[in-house]
C-alpha cells in the first residue's frame, strides 16, 4: 500500500508539473505504462485533485481528452516559524500556487502562545480566500528544531527554548485537519531540489541563520536518518578547547557557535563596542566597514571549515547554503574556498559546487507544501 501510494503521489506531481497534459504523453514523459497512469488517474480524479477536459485538437479521430489540477478545490497551509520572533503563514492552493502570504509576530518564549496566536489566524485566513477548513489537505509546520517524527512533536529547539511541544497535537484540536510538523532544514532542502536543482540527484542544504540547519537529498529522496534527525550539521564539534564558546543546546565548541549569524552579529557588536547593533545594519554596512568585513571574512571561512567535514562524510556534488548568511555571500565566498582548498582533496572539489539558495526564505515553506502532499498519500 505504501509503494502504491507514494506511486500515485509521484504522478500527481507529475500532473501538477506538467498540466494539462494527456495520460498517452504522462506515461512516455514517467516510462509508467499508459494502463498505471491511467488506474492512478482516475484514483486522483474520484479524490476530486485532477479533473480531465477536452481541449485537444482532432486528428480524425476522438478529441485527445487532457489531465489538469482541480487546483481550488483543496489547500495547503504552511506555517513557517523563525527564530526570529515571526511566523510565516502562506496558503497554497493544489498547483502549489501561493494564494495568500501572512507574517505575524510570535513570542519565541512561549510555545503554547504562540500556538495559540497562530491557530486564531488560520480559519479568517482560509475564509479570505474562499476556502474552509473542510478544503484543507493539511497544515503544514516547520520548527528550527529536532522533530519526534514518529509522534510528530517537536523535541528540542534550542534557539527558541523550546521542548517537548506536542504542536500536532495542539493544531488538530483547534483546527481539526490534518497537521505536519517538520524542520525548516529538511523542508528547505525539498523546496530548493524541487524549485531550483531539480537536476541534480545528491544536493545538501545547509541552513545558516541563528543557529545552522541542515538538509539532505540522496538519489532524489529527502534523508531523514533512522528517526528522521539527520543534518543536525550545527551541533557537529568544531572546537574542543577550554575556551571553546557554550552553544545554545548545552555542549561548547558546536558549528553554531562560530559560524552563525548569532555568531556574527555577537562579534560584530564587540568589534564596534555597540551592543544595539543589529543585523540589517551589520548587513547594510557590509564592505563599507573594515571591522564588520574582517569579522563576516572569519565567520566565512568558519563556515568553510565546518562544510569540509559535511563534504567529507557525504561527497555530495553540491552544497547550498542559504538562511540570512546569504546577504554576505560576495564576502563569504572566497573565504569558504579558502577554507575548502586546504581540507579537501583536488578531485573531489573539481566536482563539487557550492552555491547560495535561489529561493530564500520562501523554499522553506514551498518544501513543507510538498512535504505535506507527501503526507496525504501516506494517509
Amino acid at each position: 500500500m505504501k509503494m502504491r501510494n507514494e506511486h500515485l503521489r509521484k504522478t500527481f506531481i507529475n500532473i501538477q508539473r506538467s498540466a494539462p497534459i494527456t495520460r498517452k504523453a504522462l506515461a512516455r514523459s514517467t516510462g509508467q505504462s499508459v494502463a498505471t497512469i491511467s488506474n492512478h488517474a482516475n484514483i486522483l480524479i474520484d479524490q476530486d485533485l485532477v479533473y480531465e477536459e477536452d481541449k485537444g485538437k482532432s486528428t480524425g479521430g476522438r478529441r485527445p481528452v487532457f489531465l489538469n489540477i482541480n487546483s481550488q478545490k483543496k489547500a495547503i497551509f504552511t506555517v513557517d516559524i523563525r527564530v526570529e520572533g515571526i511566523a510565516a503563514l502562506n496558503l497554497y492552493d493544489l498547483s502549489l500556487q501561493q494564494i495568500s502570504e501572512k507574517n505575524i509576530k510570535i513570542e519565541p518564549d512561549s510555545c503554547e502562545r504562540t500556538l495559540h496566536k497562530i491557530s486564531q489566524v488560520i480559519e479568517p485566513l482560509l475564509f479570505d480566500n474562499d476556502f474552509s477548513i473542510e478544503k484543507l489537505l493539511g497544515i503544514g509546520v516547520s520548527v528550527p528544531g529536532i522533530v519526534d517524527r514518529k509522534n510528530e512533536r517537536l523535541i528540542f529547539a534550542p534557539n527558541l527554548k523550546w521542548s517537548g511541544a506536542n504542536i500536532t497535537e495542539y493544531l488538530q484540536k483547534k483546527i481539526k485537519t490534518s497537521v505536519f510538523v517538520e524542520n525548516d532544514a529538511n523542508c528547505a532542502v525539498v523546496g530548493e531540489h524541487i524549485e531550483a536543482f531539480s537536476e541534480k540527484d545528491n544536493l545538501i542544504y545547509v541552513l545558516i541563520k541563528e543557529g545552522i540547519g541542515g538538509g539532505i537529498i540522496i538519489q532524489n529522496t529527502l534523508y531523514r536518518g533512522s528517526d528522521g534527525n539527520a543534518g543536525d550539521f550545527g551541533h557537529m564539534m568544531m572546537d574542543s578547547s577550554s575556551a571553546a564558546k557554550t552553544c545554545y543546546c548545552g555542549d561548547k565548541g558546536c558549528w553554531e557557535t562560530i559560524a552563525s549569524e548569532r555568531y556574527l552579529l555577537e562579534e560584530c557588536r564587540k568589534a564596534l563596542d555597540n551592543q544595539s547593533l543589529t543585523k540589517a545594519q551589520l548587513y547594510e554596512l557590509g564592505r563599507k566597514n573594515q571591522k564588520i568585513n574582517s569579522v563576516i571574512s572569519e565567520t566565512g571561512y568558519n563556515i568553510g571549515v565546518g562544510l569540509a567535514s559535511i563534504i567529507s562524510a557525504y561527497n555530495p556534488g553540491l552544497i547550498v547554503i542559504g538562511g540570512g548568511i546569504v546577504e554576505v555571500r560576495n564576502i563569504i565566498q572566497s573565504e569558504i574556498k579558502s577554507a575548502l582548498n586546504k581540507r579537501i582533496t583536488d578531485t573531489i572539489l573539481e566536482e563539487l559546487e557550492i552555491r547560495f539558495s535561489r529561493l530564500a526564505d520562501s523554499g522553506i515553506s514551498i518544501g513543507l507544501a510538498h512535504l505535506v502532499f507527501e503526507k496525504y498519500f501516506e494517509i
